[in-house]
């Protein structure tokens, strides 16, 4: 990895997923991130010699346990601005993307870790914000829920794939964005956009966008 100035680059190292997920849990301190992956990963192939793991891996495992409520809430609102790419372009907007997120935290959605989301715009946004630069990664991270990928550089390729997916739809993403290097071999991943349910409909139907007052 490089320093936050540069353009981020995943290095999945022996142990992919955990890398990915530290991405996730750490996207804008790279250089951190990766002092910590490789503190558990030596520490992780340690414990399989029957060594106990260290309270630091405890602890940071429990931490990007945790952070799914984060990852699965700012995933989904880059998942929801491409459905509205895919199946309703004359009503595509990151407020509308943001909008229906909030819907699902107001009306209890129960997250992959078990909790209920706050039912706060402003720390969706803050959250959109803080993990902005691994968007991708936790779109792709609500998608493979569905697809099963096992492979870590499948989940890069269909990370990879969603954001080019969102740039095409006119998406302007004020941060960089983590890449994989480009010598890695990225295998092609099928996978489609799906539409919003009955419920998600009709949240969207029923959005109206804020009134600004102009002084």
């Amino acid at each position: 990895m490089t320093g936050p100035a540069a353009l981020p680059l995943i290095d999945l190292g022996d142990r992919g997923f955990l890398s990915l997920a530290a991405i996730m849990r750490w996207p804008r301190k790279p250089r951190e991130a990766q002092m910590l992956i490789s503190a558990m990963q030596l520490d992780l192939a340690m414990s399989e010699d029957g060594d106990p793991l260290t309270e630091l891996t405890q602890s940071r495992l429990s931490d990007l346990s945790s952070a799914g409520l984060e990852w699965s809430l700012v995933g989904r609102v880059l998942l929801y601005y491409l459905m509205l790419a895919e199946h309703h372009p004359e009503k595509k907007s990151i407020n509308k993307a943001w909008h229906l997120v909030w819907c699902d935290m107001r009306d209890g959605m129960v997250l992959v870790n078990g909790h209920l989301a706050p039912t706060s715009k402003r720390t969706l946004q803050s959250w959109w914000t803080e993990f902005l630069p691994a968007a991708h990664l936790c779109a792709a991270f609500a998608l493979e829920q569905d697809l099963m990928i096992e492979d870590p550089r499948g989940f890069v390729g269909l990370a990879h794939a969603l954001l080019d997916k969102a740039e095409q739809a006119g998406m302007r993403f004020s941060a960089t964005m983590w890449r994989a290097q480009e010598s890695w071999p990225i295998p092609p991943v099928s996978f489609e956009i799906p539409d919003f349910d009955t419920f998600g409909k009709s949240n969207l139907d029923a959005y109206r966008a804020p009134v600004q007052n102009l002084k």
